[in-house]
């Protein structure tokens, strides 16, 4: 009886309209009853949960009702919202549009949340212009007054705009190949595709193979720099070769000290330009794991010009001054992000509603294309490019992770580094913390508790507003993912963990295929996720403290409070995105 009553709060429902309606608050009324009858219940409480968004928090607030700052509407707000929907005259909603375009530009509503109220309170008003009393009440036939539409833009000022995008967006198409009309002249052809052949399958013992995932990323960066060298850096085409990037010198000879040199003078000059500011004619660039990533495969070029001075264990110049380079930088970006932390100390995440907000945002960016930001009248789609499928992956590893540490209750960080697919008497004990297995429709996570007995876990699968759910993850993660590349070709691939090859039993990889060989690394992924979505930071350990500062106020189950709790904010965010 609770819940009834529960949900006629939420929606605003009272007792049936006997008479005709006269306010909006009756409009209201008879809207729910009729959705709720066309509908499934599921389906009904979404239409009525963001119609009811969409008049109380971007239509009222026009007419006259203070706004109110939370996201969620205490009973007394509902309340309030309510009453005052009894003031507001049928003959009004005819202007209801015009009026919720006045509250989408006064509080810059972004474009994605302007097109699913406008939807809502569109189909509102479509419905209330079909019934009689509301014909009856505007004294004829209806009809909605639409918003102004932003002036057209002329053909000149489309193609001006197009053009300042053109040359903002040069420096970005600088590679070797990707700009129209370059030539790869034959001797670096036949470089590049020996380097392919010696990470590939290296004939020399001293290396180890990589996968070709790695060596694709490792040539889309040597076409980079050819790039910059070619188009930056004064080289002619024909003379561009993996020696300008690595320049040969036999090992304890006179040049090759200067060989070491001036390959760290290229390198510099490179990152330099790499961070120079956008508007200066560089890349602009602020990540420097990207600048460590470039150092590293300037590194791989090395070794494979120096190749067989290395398997003979030679000391070369060149590579040494690369390594004292790396680890320079490195020092430098780890000292940059402790100072980040350090800085933002203060700002950590405090409450068990920050965390769930972090998973339901990783969970909007489980999606095969990005979202297109600042999108125009002139966009109807409102997604961008296709993502490879490694990214596409990435995401959902991301989603899972932080999942599995809230939707059922934390644990430490080793046990999700850990975690295996499922149960194999083949991995020696000490090397597995816990597995995952299915049970008719139902999945579970079962975890050593000591060395003879475990606790299985069931997994909640949790229905999300825009009708996934949490067990749809898991299977396209582990089991089957449907993928459309970008010429429209599709593919099914045995679940997004293969997208990176993995080696290993083990529910989360590393992007080269090798699984997590430290907790730390997790660590770092649940910080640097955290702090790169709220600005705060987060830590596997302060997940159990925010936790248990739950659980103690209750008598429940610890696994039952973090269903509830997650379930809660779901319904939360359903009701008031």
């Amino acid at each position: 009886m609770q819940k009834n009553q529960g949900e006629k709060f939420l929606l605003g429902l009272m007792e049936p309209i006997k008479t005709s309606p006269k306010s909006l608050f009756d409009a209201w009324n008879c809207y729910v009853v009729d959705v709720q009858t066309r509908q499934s219940e599921r389906q009904a409480y979404m239409t009525i949960a963001r119609t009811k968004t969409a008049i109380i928090r971007y239509l009222l607030p026009h007419w006259g009702l203070p706004p109110f700052s939370k996201t969620n509407l205490t009973r007394q707000e509902n309340e309030q919202a309510l009453d005052f929907m009894k003031q507001i005259e049928l003959k009004q909603l005819q202007f209801g549009l015009v009026a919720q375009d006045h509250v989408f530009q006064a509080n810059q509503v972004p474009d994605r949340l302007q097109r699913t109220y406008r939807a809502a309170l569109n189909r509102f008003l479509l419905w209330c212009q079909e019934q009689d009393w509301f014909k009856a009440a505007v004294g004829g036939e209806p009809k909605l007054v639409q918003p102004l539409k932003p002036p057209k833009r002329s053909a000149e000022e489309i193609r001006k705009n197009k053009r300042d995008l053109q040359a903002y967006d040069m420096p970005y198409q600088y590679a070797l190949g990707v700009v129209k009309g370059d030539v790869i002249n034959l001797k670096l052809q036949q470089e590049l595709n020996a380097y392919r052949q010696f990470r590939l399958a290296p004939d020399l013992p001293a290396f180890k193979p990589v996968k070709s995932i790695t060596v694709d990323q490792e040539l889309a960066t040597i076409h980079q720099v050819l790039g910059w060298l070619y188009r930056f850096g004064g080289v002619n085409n024909d003379d561009l070769s993996l020696n300008c990037i690595a320049p040969y010198a036999e090992s304890g000879s006179p040049d090759a000290e200067a060989a070491a040199q001036q390959g760290i003078a290229l390198v510099s000059d490179y990152i330099t330009w790499l961070q120079t500011p956008l508007a200066e004619g560089g890349r602009g660039s602020t990540n420097k794991h990207y600048e460590l990533g470039v150092l590293a495969v300037l590194l791989n070029v090395a070794r494979f010009i120096y190749r067989h001075e290395v398997s003979q264990n030679q000391s070369v110049a060149l590579i040494q001054a690369l390594k004292k380079l790396k680890r320079q930088q490195y020092s430098l970006s780890l000292q940059q992000s402790e100072q980040r932390v350090s800085a933002n100390a203060k700002d950590r995440v405090t409450e068990w509603k920050e965390v769930l907000a972090i998973v339901e945002h990783l969970r909007s960016e489980c999606l095969p294309r990005a979202l297109l930001k600042n999108q125009t009248r002139k966009q109807p789609i409102q997604y961008g490019h296709l993502r490879p499928l490694t990214a596409v992956a990435q995401s959902y590893q991301k989603f899972l992770l932080f999942a599995l540490m809230s939707y059922i209750p934390p644990n430490r960080p080793q046990v999700y580094r850990n975690l295996i697919i499922k149960q194999d008497n083949a991995i020696p004990q000490a090397d597995w913390s816990g597995y995952l297995y299915q049970n008719g429709k139902s999945w579970y996570m079962s975890v050593w508790q000591d060395a003879k007995s475990e606790s299985p876990l069931k997994i909640p699968n949790f229905e999300y507003p825009d009708g996934r759910c949490f067990y749809q993850y898991l299977q396209e993660w582990l089991i089957e993912y449907v993928y459309v590349d970008p010429k429209g070709d599709h593919y099914e691939v045995n679940g997004l963990r293969q997208a990176f090859e993995p080696q290993h039993p083990y529910l989360f990889t590393r992007k080269n295929g090798e699984r997590y060989k430290r907790t730390t690394e997790l660590t770092k992924i649940v910080r640097e996720t955290s702090y790169g979505i709220t600005g705060k930071t987060l830590a596997p350990r302060q997940l159990n403290a925010l936790f248990n500062a739950q659980i103690q106020q209750t008598e429940l189950e610890s696994s039952e409070v973090a269903r509830i709790l997650a379930q809660e904010f779901i319904d939360s965010y359903l009701v008031f995105e």
